[in-house]
């Protein structure tokens, strides 16, 4: 697992310096550098999302920092990109929260002709933890795709991707290695119809929990119809199918999604139907006979990590989301997003999510002021809340946010 992480920055840095020697060959390139940051800052009145316990109902101020720089350049038939961003996360009480994060990335696309696109991406990603001695966790993917048309209206495309990820807890029971690959069919029948049939193969190995490795693939077909200039709406099924070590399981995933952008407003709908899986380490004091695998070498830590709760979560997910350009530079901003989680626990009887039900709720009401292409401010209010059969996962929370975005 380590291998591919600490491959990722040598694979970033070579893709620079190849873009970097072949850069005065470009025939009419154009370089476009374009450095940004964006500040925000917020106050919430319960930033652990808790309704009982010392966390309930603890306010603080955040500010967040996120400078970055991106570079875009083509060469003959290839063009390149290449961006760094950075995250500084600071709390005025919870000092504890603070972090700071580095994201690095790199892309290249080639097109020898105009029906055929081969791409290649890198992005490294490491957060650190300053309070808590600079603990460091790190995420590492690299995607390839290719897209061919074959005729006119008739495509297909592929893609596969490597990822990891390290935490830097004494039990290592996050890490995970993750392999996928993807395979999708196109086909336009019109400009106002299409239809794409994609397959998704994913294979995710942890490093010191193998009951929470899993296998799994995924069919979706989605149709898009477009009946008129500023009205489109898709329509995705699909199924997918589960391997765990404990068993296999198949379940129907849908999509529904309308939108409208009619002069000054955009306007879009959406419905989603999914089975999320989660996992709960369970605390168990009595571990003899939980297994004839241990040997005197592990840990107590690491033995009752293999203790895992598998739970499967039926989501339905409902959102809107409208933005009105009353004036020119000035638009109205609303969000409003309502989900239902089902949870059935099937590993455990005593675990507390077997027979749970909860109802999310989140509304935001925001106003958008461009001041020029490069200086945008941004204010929001939101609520949340979450009601549940379990008191203990029922909170409420209010979020008041300022963001300026400036680039150039």
């Amino acid at each position: 697992m380590g291998t591919m992480t600490k491959r990722a920055p040598q694979t970033i840095l070579w893709l620079t310096l190849f873009t970097l020697a072949l850069l005065p060959k470009a025939r009419g390139g154009r370089v476009k550098i374009k450095p940004y940051i964006d500040l925000q800052t917020r106050y919430e009145d319960n930033i652990f999302l808790e309704s009982e316990g010392p966390d309930a109902n603890e306010s603080d101020m955040s500010v967040v920092v996120t400078p970055g720089i991106s570079v875009e350049w083509p060469v003959w038939d290839l063009f390149w990109q290449a961006f760094y961003q950075a995250g500084f996360g600071f709390y005025l009480d919870f000092t504890d929260n603070d972090y700071i994060t580095h994201t690095f990335g790199g892309l290249v696309r080639y097109t020898p002709v105009e029906a055929l696109s081969l791409g290649l991406s890198d992005t490294l990603e490491i957060s650190q933890l300053p309070e808590a001695g600079n603990e460091t966790f790190t995420y590492n993917k690299i995607l390839g795709q290719a897209k061919y048309e074959w005729l006119t209206g008739v495509g297909t495309s592929a893609s596969f991707h490597l990822s990891t990820y390290d935490d830097p807890s004494p039990s290592k029971a996050g890490n995970f290695d993750e392999t996928g690959y993807s395979l999708s069919q196109s086909y336009k029948l019109s400009s106002k119809t299409d239809f794409t049939l994609t397959g998704t193969l994913r294979d995710r190995e942890f490093e010191n929990m193998p009951l929470k490795d899993y296998d799994e693939m995924l069919i979706r077909f989605v149709t898009r119809y477009s009946p008129w200039d500023d009205f489109t709406a898709w329509v995705g099924p699909g199924v997918k199918w589960r391997s765990y070590e404990g068993g296999d399981d198949s379940s129907f995933v849908g999509s529904l999604k309308g939108s409208f952008k009619p002069t000054d407003h955009e306007l879009s709908l959406g419905y989603d139907y999914d089975v999320v899986d989660t996992f709960e380490e369970l605390q168990i004091e009595e571990f003899e006979g939980l297994t004839t695998e241990f040997t005197s070498e592990r840990s107590y830590s690491e033995i009752r990590t293999y203790a895992v709760e598998f739970t499967h979560v039926y989501r339905h997910k409902f959102s809107l989301n409208w933005l009105w350009h009353f004036l020119p530079s000035t638009s109205l901003i609303t969000e409003g997003t309502y989900q239902m989680n089902e949870y059935d626990s099937f590993i455990s009887s005593s675990y507390t999510n077997r027979g749970r039900d909860d109802d999310i709720i989140i509304g935001t009401l925001g106003i958008q002021q461009k001041f020029t292409k490069w200086l945008i401010f941004v204010l929001k209010y939101s609520y949340l809340t979450r009601s549940s059969n379990i008191k203990e996962e029922e909170y409420d929370a209010n979020r008041i946010g300022i963001e300026v975005l400036g680039s150039f």
